[in-house]
């Protein structure tokens, strides 16, 4: 029996679920995974990288299904339509919340997932999962919300105080949209004047029957590249939903974009997601992109891609390299310091711990966990080489 890495089953879906147009050489596909422990590993990489309902679709609709053995194609239809009833659940959820927010004043802009269920995923409710749902408010307003969140019986987490939960619902709160709530440092990733412009050109969307906003096509573009970085690009889904925004753009809005991303000082990261994204589905985003062709890499960034291309996701340190603050050394400095060594509240979350009175116990288990980190940099598992 053949054996695939990780990355080649993630090229086997991504080849499955966005078809590639006029790629040089073959790859392994679906046709070379005849036995049973391949398509099993095959849809536990989909379950992983979150597109398993996605690669149900598609197999049913071009016929591919028939290629799995019976067991497999029973497991990947539970799955589809698991996701379906609980994407279901969600959005009436999401509904339910919107209508007492709407009657607080409360302005709501979604992120990520809920936001592409309005519009790219809206034809089938069950393709994409919604493993929460992301919401950004002015910090003012989230005591409002939180009390219509109480009201609607959503109890908040013990440890992030900006998570909430209802039965299988979960909800992501922030006042910043580069996370400084977290980590006040990643507020040179954007600062207020530019979260502020942001927020102005959000546009309005309805869900469930509501109003609610999200960010305009651009900047929703830009801001799902540094997620998809300050989440070590390990996930097939975040790059799917990029491919998926952009599939119908023309010349003007890759102009608009590449604009966004200089002023906001983003190209860089930009770039990268564009270079994976190719690399997994010749998608020619870098091509189209072609505004953000200048960025030069250096020895560290070419580094990091090749360990992408090995690994099958960037190592946790690589934010501190491809979502650099371009305010500074200065705000440079402090953004690589609080993400090595966050407040004491983060740490709690991190180490799952009580404050106890002992901050250096906290920043010791920090000190030995990066060690730790380092160490398996420097002797990372085997994996597929390019």
């Amino acid at each position: 029996m053949q054996s695939y890495s990780i990355i080649n089953y993630r090229k086997i879906l991504a080849d499955i679920i966005v078809p590639a147009k006029g790629r040089v050489g073959r790859r392994a596909s679906l046709h070379d995974l005849r036995g049973a422990v391949e398509q099993d590993m095959l849809i536990d990489a989909a379950v992983r990288e979150r597109v398993a309902p996605m690669l149900y679709r598609c197999l049913l609709d071009t016929g591919q299904l028939a290629l799995l053995q019976r067991r497999q194609r029973e497991t990947l239809q539970r799955h589809y339509h698991r996701n379906v009833l609980t994407n279901i659940k969600c959005l009436h959820a999401l509904g339910a919340l919107l209508e007492r927010t709407g009657a607080f004043g409360i302005d709501v802009v979604l992120l990520q997932g809920a936001a592409l269920m309005s519009d790219v995923y809206r034809a089938d409710v069950g393709l994409r999962p919604l493993s929460d749902i992301d919401l950004w408010v002015a910090a003012n307003q989230l005591p409002m919300l939180t009390r219509a969140l109480r009201d609607l019986g959503y109890r908040r987490d013990a440890l992030y105080a900006t998570h909430f939960s209802k039965g299988p619902v979960t909800l992501d709160v922030r006042t910043d949209l580069m996370w400084a709530d977290r980590i006040a440092a990643r507020r040179f990733l954007m600062d207020a004047g530019e979260q502020a412009g942001v927020l102005q050109r959000a546009r309005t969307v309805s869900v469930e029957g509501r109003a609610v906003r999200r960010l305009d096509p651009w900047d929703e573009v830009l801001y799902l590249c540094l997620h998809l970085l300050k989440h070590y690009a390990d996930r097939l889904i975040w790059l799917v939903d990029i491919l998926k925004l952009t599939t119908l753009w023309q010349d003007e809005d890759w102009r608009t974009l590449c604009r966004r991303a200089h002023y906001l000082g983003h190209v860089k990261a930009m770039r990268v997601v564009f270079l994976l994204a190719d690399r997994l589905f010749a998608s020619h985003l870098s091509e189209r992109g072609g505004g953000a062709a200048v960025v030069r890499f250096n020895f560290m960034d070419r580094r990091l891609l090749a360990m992408w291309g090995r690994d099958a996701r960037l190592p946790e340190w690589s934010p501190l390299v491809f979502l650099a603050p371009s305010k500074g050394s200065v705000a440079y400095g402090r953004y690589v310091w609080e993400n090595l060594f966050p407040r004491r509240s983060v740490l709690q979350q991190v180490f799952d711990a009580e404050d106890d009175g002992r901050p250096w116990r906290l920043y010791g288990l920090r000190l030995k966990q990066l060690g730790l980190k380092a160490l398996r940099s420097l002797h990372p598992g085997k994996g597929f080489r390019r």
